[in-house]
């Protein structure tokens, strides 16, 4: 949410849009950036975004974030609470399923290039290793059986891709 707000709300929901237009249901939007546009809410440049900021650009909490995002909460069966596991899930495993295929589409050769990038690129919390190497330790088989739930209870996008059923089903690991 830090990196959303330095870059902008505007520019990620822009980002959303074009990412939506390349690579279809897999890239759905959330419903929370337009929201939080509409709001006012566009950032660190504006004075807040996911948090608000001081005249210096000091971040802090902002108590009225939970105005804008509570109508739009629908976790755990629409009251609007999710287990820590899953909130992991719907924001971990769609970027390994997105990395999986970046390694099934030939966009890079290795696990360790996925999972450096995403370390030193998009901000992945190092102490995992990366998104793939997080998978592995999960167990190929429980991440393909999560996505599936998620793709059938929230939204198709969370289809896991084929790399990864074919990995579950020949009980292979990204390192292994």
């Amino acid at each position: 949410f830090i990196l959303l707000d330095q870059v902008g709300l505007d520019i990620a929901a822009h980002a959303g849009e074009n990412l939506q237009t390349a690579f279809g249901s897999r890239m759905s939007l959330s419903p929370i950036l337009p929201a939080m546009l509409e709001a006012g809410r566009l950032g660190k440049k504006a004075g807040k975004g996911f948090y608000s900021y001081d005249n210096k650009g000091e971040r802090k909490p902002d108590p009225g974030l939970a105005g804008v995002l509570k109508p739009l909460i629908s976790g755990n069966g629409g009251n609007g609470k999710f287990t820590d596991e899953e909130m992991v899930d719907r924001l971990i495993l769609p970027m390994i399923n997105e990395a999986s295929r970046c390694l099934e589409e030939g966009v890079v050769d290795t696990p360790e290039a996925v999972d450096a990038a995403m370390i030193f690129g998009a901000g992945f919390p190092p102490f995992t290793a990366g998104p793939l190497r997080y998978a592995d330790a999960r167990g190929i088989k429980d991440v393909v059986s999560a996505l599936k739930t998620l793709a059938k209870s929230v939204d198709k996008r969370f289809a896991p891709s084929n790399l990864l059923k074919l990995m579950a089903r020949e009980k292979k690991s990204f390192y292994g």
